[in-house]
């Protein structure tokens, strides 16, 4: 905080506090807001550590037959940990979100106050404090706020390492860097901004750096270990299907990302829609492009006293930043397409373009003779940077919304069954909502294609043996919160109507489900009695 006044100092304390203010905003939810789906997910991980074993190597959660790619889940660990103090609530795993959150404010300040300038530093925590995503994701139970702090950790302190020659403060960046990859292993992508960072200060001197080499090894083994050794190491206890993990680049998988990027409606979605307008609030993206105009005008201009305010040539760094994100973006297109939240880091890179453009506007500002242009420029500056708040807030109530589906139908489940009853929820993709808040463990049916397209007897033989063969495992309930089951597989329905009973959905039509009677809680069977 040195180098600033008490005026900036009390603006920064202001600004923190509006930042507290709106990410308490539906602390308090239950987990059905927006992106359920992931908050529950995550949620179960800590669940099972603080319920069954709290062995950090071995993650698992109450879907039996659960199999995908596991990152290291540190932050569900932690969470678990806090479990055993305070006793089992969702709205810890929200706070350990929102203090992460609250560390990335000062740290991102301290970031860009040390490659800019104080004042662009002010710029930039008033936008990391009311961009929309921002306050949203800041306060979900999502690993994403921790991934944002080890990131930024890993940028300050290896650019204090690069900086000083010190060899602590490389151990320190290497730590938060293997930490960063362990829990997102794309984010491989913040070596771009270091990597800048070494070869701007020692250029092809770089490759004799004995610590630049080993920062590289002690950020990697970690993550290579964890992602592509402990489970052939260990397979009895991982929930890793290595499968999985070479489907997202099979051949099959290239085919349908360079499919994607034909598309012009892919990168509109992902750069206009997600990018510019949910993350950026649009303004925020204007201030970016101003921001990237000024660096490659300063690039250009050889009098240093006509660059732009704040400018360094070590600033670059943001640029490349962004950069390696748009390489992350390109590798992993299809989720990047899917899920706003993969995005969240690019907000870094381009909250602080932004702020540098905003420090210049604000030197315009500054001057004592302007022109009645710069004056106009000036102000619509100020009117957009402050039209950000009820933008933020706006799109903030549509995600704030509570979704009380899965909870309901939990409710019914909990009625006719007991904890230690293990369940079948059938689902086109891996979804965790059931489970968890109706608190049963068992197993999952994935069947492509359920209640979205009519499904054929093509495959009745070999999903009714598979529910067969999970009711020899100890299954007791065969459970689906979704009222398309009769009309979209009816002989599923027929089926279960045949053999086993009926609780929830017994008379249930094909009619029924085209008429979506909201009377309708889903169909909950049990497999104890054939």
């Amino acid at each position: 905080m040195e180098n600033m006044n008490k005026t900036q100092k009390n603006i920064l304390y202001g600004i923190f506090v509006i930042a507290i203010i709106l990410r308490l905003w539906g602390i308090t939810h239950e987990l059905n807001d927006y992106h359920h789906f992931r908050q529950t997910y995550t949620a179960a991980f800590a669940k099972y550590f603080y319920e069954y074993s709290m062995n950090l190597f071995f993650p698992n959660l109450d879907i039996l037959n659960y199999k995908n790619i596991s990152e290291f889940q540190l932050y569900p660990y932690l969470v678990a940990i806090l479990y055993k103090i305070f006793g089992f609530h969702d709205i810890i795993g929200r706070v350990v979100a929102l203090l992460f959150s609250l560390c990335n404010f000062w740290l991102l300040f301290l970031i860009v106050k040390r490659y800019y300038d104080s004042i662009a530093g002010l710029f930039a925590a008033f936008l990391f404090a009311v961009l929309p995503l921002s306050v949203f994701y800041s306060r979900v139970f999502m690993l994403e706020s921790m991934m944002l702090f080890l990131s930024l950790s890993s940028v300050y302190f290896a650019g204090r390492w690069i900086d000083s020659g010190k060899t602590k403060l490389m151990l320190l960046a290497a730590l938060f860097s293997a930490l960063t990859l362990l829990i997102k292993i794309p984010t491989v992508y913040i070596l771009f901004p270091i990597a800048f960072l070494i070869f701007h200060k020692d250029k092809w001197g770089a490759f004799k750096v004995i610590n630049n080499y080993l920062y590289l090894l002690l950020s990697f083994l970690p993550a290579l270990y964890w992602y592509f050794l402990h489970a052939k190491l260990f397979p009895a206890n991982s929930i890793v299907d290595q499968r999985m993990a070479g489907a997202y680049y099979s051949k099959d998988a290239w085919d349908y990302y360079l499919t994607l990027m034909r598309y012009g409606n892919t990168w509109k979605q992902i750069f206009l829609v997600s990018i510019a307008e949910y993350h950026m609030a649009i303004a925020g993206f204007l201030f970016f492009l101003g921001g990237v105009y000024l660096k490659f005008k300063a690039l250009f201009q050889k009098d240093p006293n006509k660059k732009p305010v704040a400018y360094s040539s070590d600033s670059w760094l943001f640029f490349f930043w962004m950069i390696g994100f748009i390489f992350f973006i390109l590798g992993f297109i299809a989720p990047n397409l899917a899920h706003e939240y993969y995005q969240l880091p690019i907000e870094l890179p381009l909250i602080a373009m932004a702020a540098f453009f905003l420090r210049n506007v604000y030197a315009l500002y500054e001057k004592q003779e302007k022109s009645i242009f710069e004056k106009i420029g000036v102000g619509f500056a100020a009117i957009l940077l402050i039209a950000i708040v009820p933008f933020s807030i706006n799109k903030l109530k549509s995600r704030l919304e509570q979704d009380f589906f899965y909870n309901k139908f939990a409710e019914e489940l909990q009625k006719v069954s007991k904890k230690e009853d293990l369940i079948i929820a059938i689902d086109n993709t891996p979804r965790t909502e059931v489970f968890y808040f109706a608190d049963r463990r068992g197993y999952q049916l994935i069947m492509p294609g359920a209640f979205q397209i009519i499904l054929g007897p093509n495959d009745k033989e070999k999903y009714i043996n598979e529910i067969e063969s999970y009711r020899k495992e100890g299954a007791k309930f065969f459970v689906s919160p979704y009222v398309e089951l009769a009309g979209f597989i009816p002989w599923l329905k027929e089926y279960l109507d045949a053999n086993y009973k009926c609780h929830l959905g017994c008379e249930i039509t094909k009619q029924d489900v085209l008429n979506k009677d909201p009377k309708i809680k889903g169909y909950i069977y049990e497999l104890t009695s054939p």
